[in-house]
């Protein structure tokens, strides 16, 4: 494949970008703790207000750990982008100094 280039810019970019959302996601995981049900609000009998409130409270958490989940692998993904732009450019400035030293070769034989 003699036709293949990375724009290694953009590669950059995208990663700004995923950090830009999972900076979003730990926002939203953040003001979700902060929210708070007030005693009372599934109803005033105690045992059978706290059974309901049971489901809504595994659901809250269901969702914390996803947004959780979704910041950790956002970050991880940031990670990536960013390593493989770094990779790229390691390789590309490796291949420019092997050119030079070939063409440096060349023209002093």
């Amino acid at each position: 494949m003699s036709d293949f280039t990375v724009d290694v810019g953009s590669l950059d970019r995208a990663a700004s970008t995923i950090h830009g959302t999972e900076s979003k996601a730990k926002a939203i995981y953040d003001g979700l703790h902060q929210l708070t049900i007030p005693h009372g609000t599934f109803g005033r009998v105690p045992w059978l207000s706290d059974q309901i409130a049971k489901p809504y409270e595994s659901h809250v958490k269901a969702c914390s750990d996803a947004i959780s989940d979704i910041e950790q692998s956002l970050g991880d993904l940031a990670m990536a982008v960013t390593t493989t732009a770094n990779n790229y450019r390691a390789v590309d400035g490796a291949n420019i100094d092997q050119a030079l030293q070939i063409e440096r070769e060349l023209y002093e034989s």
